[in-house]
């Protein structure tokens, strides 16, 4: 993926990149700061997905000492880089509120807060 868009770098518009971590991973965390540090050549902004139903204890990284653990990592990795998080859609009142609060003390540029489900 990085070739391909690298190999397309002098075209115009947006390139986001979704970033997440491997579900058999030892440490999460380092998944997403390595695939920003990796994308960054190429990555108009990136978005840390916590919200995958497809990847199991994924969304555990939504609960607060957690998430502002990871969000202060790619915070530090990004340099220039929008940070966009996208949270699960069905996170009750308190965890939205959590997420808010980490997203704005980590200095994170937008939330996305939906998942298309069929």
């Amino acid at each position: 993926v990085l070739r391909r868009l690298a190999a397309r770098a002098h075209l115009a518009g947006i390139v986001g990149v979704n970033v997440g971590a491997n579900k058999d991973s030892s440490d999460r965390i380092a998944d997403y700061v390595k695939l920003i540090e990796t994308f960054a050549p190429v990555a108009s902004y990136f978005t840390v997905n916590v919200s995958s139903p497809n990847t199991p204890g994924l969304r555990n990284l939504q609960q607060s000492a957690a998430l502002d653990e990871l969000l202060a990592a790619c915070d530090a990795a990004r340099d220039k880089t929008p940070l966009f998080l996208k949270i699960a859609p069905d996170l009750d009142r308190a965890g939205v509120e959590g997420a808010i609060r980490a997203a704005m003390d980590n200095r994170i540029d937008a939330l996305i807060v939906s998942n298309m489900r069929s």
